[in-house]
Order: C-alpha cells, then structure tokens, then sequence
C-alpha cells in the first residue's frame, strides 16, 4: 500500500471528478419555474458532491503521507 502512494493521488482525481458531475447535475438548484428545487435527485446531488470532495481531500492527504513515509525511509544507494 506504501509503495503505490501515488495511486492516492489518481483517486483524487476520480473523486473530485465525480463531485464535479454532481455540480453538474445540481446546476443553479432552481426547478423551471425558478422555486428551490427540493428533490431527492438535488438531494443526492449534493451529498454526491459533499462526500466525493471531502473524500478527494483525505485521499490527497493520505499519499502525501504516504509518499514522504517512502521517499523519507528509501535507501540512496539503491
């Protein structure tokens, strides 16, 4: 899990990418006769995109964490 800290990084990505389509979906939050929209799809939408950037940042955290626990203990003579 160490050695492949960069792949926290990828999921990153993926995860700030999924919350970005839930912004999509979200959109202004105004049904077509301009009220707030209050579905369970705008619902969902945003707790898509709460959890998928708050998951992007602890991801990001962890290879940060990750990567300088590898860079720091790897030997330079190999």
């Amino acid at each position: 899990m160490t050695m492949r800290w960069y792949l926290w990084f990828g999921a990153a990505v993926v995860l700030f990418a999924i919350g970005v389509g839930a912004l999509v979906v979200l959109g202004d939050g105004k049904t077509a006769t301009g009220e707030d929209d209050t579905s369970l799809l705008n619902g969902l939408a945003w707790f898509a995109w709460i959890l998928s950037w708050f998951g992007a940042v602890i991801s990001v955290g962890l290879g940060i964490v990750l990567g300088t626990r590898v860079l720091r203990h790897r030997d330079p003579l190999v």
